[in-house]
């Protein structure tokens, strides 16, 4: 009932919107001498009826339409979120952009920035909404950021360089030759049209019908052989359950290890691993740490990128992040090195979901006292790396 409220406050705002500034042109009427970039909004789903929206709101002070009015639109009166994105050409010359970033229906962070895109380049709108620190910004498809961050913090707030060096040294991880790394690393709220310019033609898709009754619109879904599968959210023309679709972005990336990084229970090639574990995908992440889980590894080097990533994010109130995380702590815990021991006890200790608590502390009693050198978990998060 508390959703339906947000969403019928944003659905009774659109008007509002459209009657007090025009809508800034669409992408036909947006060519110029010095051609077009696109940009894309994107967001994170952090449970069914949750999703973190972060969307272009102006373009040169006019309004355009955006993810953030596409998924109220679509998502109604449901208790479930429909969730889409947006793209739209701008001109290759300096723009400003209003960015905000939302939360059922409501905007909880904007700002305004110049930018200067690159003719022929695509762009993300990213974000990281939690309750210490938010920020905004755009990135190119490698994740490296190509704005100023606009941010969002308490004064008091303790792990600002942690967080700010987390964003920006993001894409260091991230750039890789490997295929299926850079599948791992889709967006949510990337278009179709953008997948296949990148990965080419899926090799089956499936049309996934919607159930009213179950509060489930349809989806469609890609495989692509020896990388994964793509679900994406459909935008209709008319109606709820009509199964011709104006727009596709993706809902959810899941890759497959199996297929080509890790044959015949073999473990992730480490520099692979370290590609994947550079990803905002919570499936990747946990997929990543099962696999290593079931495949009883225990080389210290990929340890130490599972405790990484574990000391960076642990503090999140990201839901399918946590569930990611506490696969991190199964597998640390299961790698009889009490060098993790000291960072799943501080996971234990300051870790903000109980959840995560809980499987810190199972972990942290698994391992026996350190005999050695420990991991760094505080210089390595404040390093963001």
């Amino acid at each position: 009932m508390k959703y339906a409220l947000f969403c019928l406050a944003v659905l009774l705002q659109l008007p509002i919107f459209a009657a007090s500034e025009p809508l800034a042109k669409e992408p036909a009427d947006a060519s110029t001498s010095h051609g077009t970039a696109t940009i894309h909004d994107t967001f994170d789903r952090r449970k069914a009826n949750r999703v973190h929206i972060y969307f272009v709101q102006k373009i040169n002070g006019k309004r355009v339409s955006n993810a953030s009015k596409d998924t109220a639109r679509a998502t109604g009166f449901s208790n479930s979120t429909d969730a889409l994105g947006h793209s739209r050409e701008v001109p290759a010359e300096k723009v400003m952009l209003s960015l905000a970033a939302n939360y059922g229906g409501f905007k909880e962070l904007t700002g305004e920035l110049d930018f200067l895109p690159i003719a022929g380049e695509s762009y993300l709108v990213k974000g990281q909404f939690e309750k210490e620190y938010s920020a905004l910004w755009l990135s190119d498809l490698n994740g490296k950021v190509v704005t100023e961050l606009i941010e969002r913090y308490a004064e008091d707030y303790p792990h600002l360089k942690r967080s700010r060096a987390a964003i920006l040294n993001a894409h260091l991880e991230r750039k890789s030759n490997s295929r299926l790394a850079r599948f791992a690393q889709i967006s949510s709220g990337e278009s179709d049209t953008l997948v296949q310019e990148r990965f080419g033609p899926p090799d089956a898709i499936e049309e996934i019908p919607g159930n009213i009754f179950a509060e489930r619109p349809p989806r469609t879904k890609y495989t692509y052989e020896g990388l994964g599968t793509i679900l994406f959210s459909q935008k209709q023309k008319k109606g709820w359950l009509r199964k011709e679709a104006k727009g596709l972005f993706v809902e959810r990336v899941t890759p497959e290890f199996s297929s080509s990084a890790a044959k015949d229970g073999e473990p992730i090639d480490l520099a692979e691993a370290k590609h994947l574990l550079a990803t905002d995908n919570s499936t990747t992440l946990r997929k990543i740490a099962q696999h290593y889980y079931k495949t009883n590894v225990r080389d210290p080097e990929v340890m130490d990128l599972l405790a990484a990533r574990l000391a960076r994010d642990y503090r999140t109130d990201n839901v399918m992040l946590l569930d990611a995380l506490a696969w991190f702590c199964n597998t640390l815990g299961a790698s009889e090195n009490g060098r993790y021991k000291p960072l799943l006890t501080q996971v234990a200790a300051d870790a903000k979901r109980k959840k995560l608590r809980r499987f810190a502390k199972k972990a942290a009693t698994a391992l026996s006292e350190p005999t050695g050198e420990t991991f760094p978990f505080k210089a390595v998060a404040d390093a963001g790396q």
